[in-house]
């Protein structure tokens, strides 16, 4: 596993989810809070969980009708880059001697078969070199089958790239021996086989620098069980499975700010038809101050992630599977006489269920009153499954964990603070 260097150097906020399921596993809860304490970003924790082998990414991925493994990933980055400038900023765009802006990169991976990490491929692939330093020649986003393993060759990743196919773990095996031999009319029952077909297990992270506003989300998955060799999931479709999106505009006399931090899992080819994450993203981005975080997400859902949806229709009912964590960031500052002062800025009366089962690393020690704080900073957790379990590293660089369970309620929306 990664492991975090004995000093961080950089002050960031990371979540890392490990899939929504109609599991309720303790193991799965600490495997991510596992994950989290050993990694320094969400490329990390995610590579974390891709070889502890117990979900369904990397070496644990589900098999394909073929028994074969079949992975994929991405890693979504908005970087602020240049200076950054006064807040006065807006109101003349162009100072003499300043610049500041944001830049947008995605790599993704698909249909690999060989690759110790695809998420550190998927890395690779969005930081590679801008197409305005290189040959004129256009850069791909996303690179699948044995181009995902050559790519890394000769990029300098070949440590990466396996010599043999991985081993099928036993769990995944098991999976792929009860669901064959069900359409093959030879057993198991169909509740035994909706099991297997319905644990997604599928893993994502985000981070979000505190320092700069800088994000990195990545995902992670093995596809849905006894799919077709060479399908492609939300992992590799710009916009579907991990986003980051991010507002400013002036309001009076103030300066506003949001950021989104956003990766999701569930059922990739519903998730790709609604372009999930970006959605879900544009709207918490564009909300009213009078919308609260949860309304935004049953909103999605009622309007959006239906079986009677134009863009779902065509799908099974059920299969329509979606979970997901965010970061959610906000500033508001006055810009009058130039003094920046800052004032919080939480959006209307928001209420933020309590977690009673929160796994604490360690208590949190005095928290301020929210009249002084700079930043609204959030945890967003939704799921429309049982249970989604995930593990967070908070801004007062605390590691937390819990098990996100689903009442009574359809889909199930969690907002605590970071």
């Amino acid at each position: 596993m990664n492991s975090r260097g004995s000093e961080r150097k950089t002050r960031r906020v990371v979540v890392l989810h490990g899939g929504v399921t109609f599991r309720d596993s303790q193991d799965a809860v600490d495997a991510c809070k596992s994950a989290m304490r050993s990694s320094d970003g969400a490329v990390d924790a995610v590579e974390n969980l891709e070889l502890c082998g117990s979900f369904n990414a990397g070496r644990g991925s589900s098999l394909s009708r073929e028994g074969a493994v079949e992975m994929e990933a991405a890693v979504c980055r908005l970087d602020e880059q240049g200076e950054v400038r006064g807040f006065d900023y807006l109101l003349n765009p162009e100072p003499a001697g300043q610049s500041r802006f944001l830049e947008m990169s995605f790599g993704a991976v698909g249909a690999a078969t060989r690759l110790a990490s695809p998420v550190r491929v998927a890395e690779a692939i969005s930081d590679s070199a801008s197409e305005r330093e290189n040959d004129g020649l256009v850069d791909p986003m996303v690179v699948v089958g044995e181009g995902a393993e050559k790519w890394a060759e000769d990029h300098g990743l070949a440590s990466l790239v396996l010599a043999e196919k991985p081993a099928r773990t036993p769990e995944a095996e098991k999976e792929w021996t009860r669901a064959l031999l069900h359409f093959r009319g030879e057993g198991p029952s169909l509740s035994s086989l909706d099991e297997a077909l319905r644990a997604m297990d599928t893993v994502g992270a985000a981070e979000l620098t505190l320092d700069d506003w800088s994000s990195t989300v990545a995902c992670s998955s093995g596809g849905i069980i006894l799919k077709r060799p060479g399908r492609l999931g939300h992992c590799t479709v710009f916009g579907a499975g991990a986003w980051v999106e991010e507002r400013e505009w002036l309001e009076s006399s103030f300066h506003r700010r949001r950021l989104v931090s956003l990766c999701v899992s569930g059922c990739g080819e519903a998730i790709v038809r609604v372009d999930a994450a970006r959605e879900i993203a544009r709207r918490i981005t564009q909300r009213c101050d009078s919308t609260p975080l949860p309304a935004v997400i049953y909103a999605f859902f009622k309007e959006h992630f239906h079986a009677e949806s134009r863009l779902l229709r065509r799908m099974n009912p059920a299969h329509l599977y979606l979970g997901g964590v965010a970061i959610v960031r906000e500033e508001k500052r006055r810009t009058e006489g130039g003094e920046g002062k800052r004032e919080n800025a939480r959006i209307g009366k928001m209420k933020v269920k309590e977690a009673d089962d929160v796994d604490d690393e360690e208590d949190s020690e005095g928290e301020e009153d929210d009249d002084e704080e700079d930043d609204s900073l959030e945890l967003l957790i939704f799921h429309n499954t049982p249970f989604l379990p995930l593990a967070w590293r908070d801004a007062q660089d605390k590691v937390r964990a819990m098990m996100s369970r689903r009442a009574k309620e359809a889909v199930t929306v969690t907002v605590l603070p970071l």
